[in-house]
């Protein structure tokens, strides 16, 4: 059952303390067989995730945000006093102390992650205008290709579409 929910990377240090196999225990050793889910059930699950998390952005886009913000005060707020208990148990220091401690120690981490954020944003930057321009490339060729793919009738009948809702729009604009 571990190596089902965990694969066989994740056995780690229960693997070196298993007891010897039976003759009984050797008939349902799984050790030597890939259990793994077939690829049907993974994309199921996959869509049935999709799907959850579609629905929780549904009906909750107006709540989302206080609840992520408030999940976040909530975790450092955790942080927070579990420091200051193990700087009162280990430096004796009172509440006022601690709170100075704190938000050094809080101002040092924020300046640490906003170095480490403009450390690397330039090759973030850099990579993020290489993935624009090749999907701009493929999305060029991909309309150039689909385009010199159509008849003449088709061409036509897409420009005389367009014209006619551009000219059903401005009507309706100026109205």
């Amino acid at each position: 059952m571990i190596l089902w929910i965990f694969g066989r990377k994740h056995q780690g240090i229960l693997a070196s303390f298993r007891p010897p196999l039976l003759k009984k225990q050797a008939m349902f050793n799984h050790s030597n067989s890939n259990l793994q889910l077939p690829p049907y059930l993974k994309k199921v699950r996959i869509i049935h995730f999709k799907i959850a998390l579609a629905a929780i952005i549904f009906f909750m886009y107006e709540e989302l945000p206080d609840y992520i913000t408030w999940l976040a005060h909530l975790s450092f707020e955790g942080i927070e006093y579990t420091l200051e208990t193990l700087l009162e148990l280990f430096f004796e220091t009172e509440g006022h102390q601690n709170e100075i401690i704190m938000s050094y120690f809080v101002l040092g981490a924020v300046l640490t992650g906003l170095y480490f954020v403009v450390l690397h944003l330039p090759r973030l930057y850099r990579k993020f205008i290489a993935h624009l321009q090749n999907s701009w490339t493929e999305k060029k060729a991909h309309f150039i290709q689909n385009w010199r793919a159509k008849t003449i009738l088709e061409k036509f009948k897409f420009v005389a579409i367009s014209i006619t809702i551009s000219s059903v729009w401005l009507f309706w604009q100026t109205l």
